[in-house]
């Protein structure tokens, strides 16, 4: 949200810089982005081990 208010006042100002900005948010994106990826496939990893009953043999583990 700052990277693109920055921007937008770098547009009206004539500030120089605006590739930077630019690398700025195309890299908070892309954070973003990965970010998604691991925990949609940590959540599809957690139903796959429920699935197979990997917490059944965990759970009592950790209850001794």
């Amino acid at each position: 949200m700052t990277g693109h208010a920055a921007l937008s006042q770098m547009k009206r100002s004539g500030v120089t810089g605006k590739s930077q900005a630019i690398w700025g948010l195309l890299l908070s994106y892309l954070g973003l982005f990965f970010s998604i990826i691991v925990v949609v496939i940590l959540i599809v990893l957690i139903f796959a081990g429920v699935g197979v009953g990997l917490f059944d043999k965990i759970i009592p583990f950790f209850q001794k």
